[in-house]
C-alpha cells in the first residue's frame, strides 16, 4: 500500500467519523448522512483496491479506472453545484418574500405621526431641502 493510499484512507476515516458525529448531533438528516457515508465508502474502496475501478471502467467502456473516477466526479460535482444553485435561488426568493411581508407589516402597524424605524425626526438636518432645491434649481413653497 502506498503512502498516498494510507493518507487517503486516514482522511476518509476522519470524514466518516465527522459524518457519524454530525448525524448523532442532528446536523445531518438520515438520508444525507447515508449518502455521505456511501460516498466515503466508495472512495475508500477505490483508493484501497484500484483494480476494482479498472474492472468497473472496462464494463462501462472506459479504458482506465482513473478516468472512470474522474468522469464520475465531474458528473457528481456538476449535479451538486446545480442542486446548490437551485437551493440558493429558492432561499433568495423566500428572503425577498419575507422582506416584503415584514415591510408591509411595519407599514400597516406604524403610527402615521411617528417617524420610520431608525429615523429620528429631531436630528434631521434642516438644510437638506435647500440642498435639493439648489441642485434642482427649484424652490419649494416654504422657501419662497
Amino acid at each position: 500500500m502506498s503512502i498516498f493510499q494510507v493518507i487517503g484512507l486516514v482522511v476518509l476515516a476522519a470524514l466518516v467519523l465527522l459524518t457519524v458525529s454530525g448525524r448523532s448531533r442532528r446536523r445531518f438528516g438520515r438520508r444525507e448522512s447515508l449518502l455521505w457515508l456511501a460516498l466515503w465508502l466508495a472512495a475508500a474502496v477505490a483508493l484501497a483496491r484500484p483494480e476494482l475501478t479498472l474492472a468497473a471502467a472496462r464494463l462501462a467502456g472506459i479504458g482506465r479506472g482513473a478516468d472512470l473516477v474522474f468522469y464520475t466526479a465531474i458528473l457528481a460535482g456538476g449535479a451538486g453545484f446545480f442542486v446548490v444553485y437551485l437551493r440558493l435561488r429558492r432561499i433568495e426568493s423566500q428572503l425577498t418574500t419575507l422582506t416584503r411581508h415584514i415591510a408591509l407589516q411595519q407599514t400597516h402597524t406604524q403610527d402615521p405621526d411617528s417617524p420610520a424605524p431608525g429615523h429620528d425626526r429631531h436630528h434631521e438636518p434642516r438644510a437638506r431641502s435647500s440642498r435639493i432645491e439648489a441642485t434642482s434649481g427649484e424652490t419649494s413653497p416654504s422657501a419662497k
